[in-house]
């Protein structure tokens, strides 16, 4: 699972950097069920939200994910 977070945590970044939203958004999909597995259902609420709206182009949302996927990444990194 880390080195899938890893992966994705770096697509997920990449889409957002070029400006694709809806790329972005395939990515936040895959991230919310290792978020699930993670038990966070409240993170895993916020993740859907953040996909659908990126999913319309919007991203509002992104800086706080980024700080939910740091918090992540932190804990993947000692487990």
């Amino acid at each position: 699972m880390k080195s899938e977070f890893s992966w994705d945590l770096g697509k997920y970044l990449y889409h957002i950097k070029l400006g694709e939203p809806r790329a972005a958004a395939e990515i936040v999909h895959k991230l919310k069920y290792k978020i699930s597995i993670l038990g966070m259902e409240k993170t895993f609420l916020f993740a859907e939200e953040h996909k659908e709206r990126l999913h319309s182009g919007d991203t509002i949302f992104d800086g706080d994910f980024k700080e939910v996927l740091k918090k992540i990444n932190v804990f993947l990194e000692f487990v």
